[in-house]
């Protein structure tokens, strides 16, 4: 078969930041496809077949030699690994850390295993996932999130750090998911009076009490679209970026680094790692919250030298990363991969 283009991205979400992200530093086109409401699991039956009769339609339109696509809903790679079945194309599976960690996902694991054999490599942002990945006798790549085009006011590549607010602020980057203490920032803030807590995030998908009584110094952003969303975290002191789940590289903490903001994360040892200057790590606890975002306030300016220097290490790593996922693209998109598959198509006629 010939194929019409060299790679796209497939994503079954409204947006994703990594998808939009990991498409743009490969030179492909990502495609959100989606129906109905987000993260409402009892709707699945019914937008699971729209988007899977979408992504099959756009799948042989373009007839892509190779398909990325995210990870979760395993659904989403089944659908390609359908498509690369009939076609000899090759997949990627973008494995976001959910897909192994959260109950909503974990009884799909041994979906996951199957797939991951027969991609040509399944990402994953640390090295206890990648050993997971390859324990199932699968490939398996670590790709930290790849650097984030943030939009400027003045059109510049590196936008300037924004003035510090008269009071000192923080952003908490927020989706309301399952694993963020929304409860105990909350509290946090009712211990820093002086501080002001803005929480981005879609108020639909928050829980009735933490919306019920807030206190006076947290603002419930809502939903910001791309731009109104980077030019809040770049007004922002500093950011709160927070999960219960261990083994998680989150996107918020990756924003800090991009934007060169001091950042108040959760203390799992992958976050240590990964995010070991620049960064205050705290207990997901309202008192260690509090604490961490005093400490952030203290050491502002040192944070924020901290973070911009480890920010050219990390973009490092991510050129690496992109090297290899561009190397797997091109085996099957190279035209000694298509000689060999007309060759075998020849074959298999006979």
């Amino acid at each position: 078969m010939r194929f019409r283009t060299r790679a796209l991205m497939v994503t079954w979400a409204p947006y994703s930041g990594r998808s939009e992200g990991l498409a743009q530093h490969l030179g492909i086109r990502n495609y959100f496809i989606h129906y109905l409401a987000f993260q409402r699991p009892w709707i699945a039956p019914l937008k699971y077949p729209l988007q899977a009769a979408a992504t099959l339609r756009l799948l042989w339109r373009e007839r892509p030699a190779a398909v990325l696509v995210q990870n979760p809903p395993p659904v989403a790679p089944l659908v390609v690994a359908l498509y690369a079945a009939v076609t000899g194309a090759g997949f990627i599976i973008d494995s976001h850390s959910e897909a192994f960690l959260i109950r909503r996902w974990r009884w799909t694991l041994p979906l996951q295993r199957w797939l991951a054999r027969r991609a040509l490599a399944t990402v994953v942002t640390n090295a206890h996932l990648a050993g997971v990945v390859r324990r199932w006798g699968a490939p398996a790549l670590i790709a930290v999130d790849p650097p984030i085009t943030v939009p400027s006011r003045d059109g510049d590549a590196e936008p300037a750090i924004e003035p510090p607010a008269d009071q000192f602020t923080v952003v908490v980057v927020s989706t309301f998911a399952d694993d963020e203490p929304i409860g105990e920032v909350l509290r946090a803030a009712r211990a820093l009076p002086d501080v002001q807590f803005a929480i981005t995030g879609d108020p639909a998908y928050a829980r009735p009490e933490w919306l019920a009584e807030p206190p006076p110094n947290v603002e419930f952003t809502g939903f910001l679209q791309r731009d109104a969303y980077f030019a809040r975290i770049r007004r922002a002191n500093a950011l709160l970026v927070l999960t219960t789940l261990d083994h998680t590289v989150l996107r918020g903490a990756w924003e800090a680094l991009d934007l060169g903001q001091p950042l108040v994360l959760s203390d799992w040892p992958i976050l240590r790692e990964y995010f070991c200057r620049g960064t205050v790590h705290v207990a997901n606890t309202a008192a260690s919250i509090a604490a961490g975002v005093r400490e952030a306030q203290g050491r502002e300016a040192a944070l924020r030298a901290e973070m911009l220097a480890l920010r050219a290490e990390r973009r490092q790593a991510w050129r690496e990363a992109q090297q290899a996922l561009e190397a797997l693209i091109a085996r099957v998109w190279s035209p000694q991969a298509a000689m060999a598959r007309e060759d075998r198509a020849v074959w298999d006629a006979r």
